[in-house]
């Protein structure tokens, strides 16, 4: 399984944008609508659908999904939404990627202020 099914990165040309991404047989995309794509894969024994809300422009602006956690620190596990917000994009070496964003439980409901847990920005990308 690769990272980048769940953030897409598109590698930017003079004639457009190219996708990178795991196609293989066990990944399938789908539309909801203009702004809405999904994709649905099996990690380990359990299915994945992570649902991704576009901009007008195709890119990502959030992501959620189903994640196994007890984000209520309750001794109780089970399937919760996880997901955030893309609040950045930057071009390294060609490539445009989703450089900052917030992450945490309960994304998309109102729980999500209080248990998002995770910020990042990439301020240097090296391709190998």
């Amino acid at each position: 399984m690769c990272l980048v099914a769940l953030l897409v990165v598109a590698e930017q040309r003079p004639s457009g944008f190219r996708q990178h991404c795991c196609l293989d047989s066990e990944v399938t995309w789908s539309a909801t609508d203009e702004s809405r794509i999904s994709v649905q894969h099996v990690l380990g024994d359990a299915p994945v659908d992570v649902s991704y809300n576009l901009h007008p422009d195709g890119r990502i602006q959030s992501l959620v999904f189903d994640r196994w956690g007890d984000p209520r620190n309750s001794g109780t596990f089970g399937w919760h939404p996880f997901g955030g917000e893309i609040t950045g994009y930057r071009t390294f070496g060609g490539l445009n990627i989703p450089s900052s964003g917030r992450l945490g439980w309960n994304f998309g409901i109102d729980r999500w202020p209080d248990q998002e847990f995770f910020r990042y920005e990439i301020t240097e990308l090296r391709t190998i």
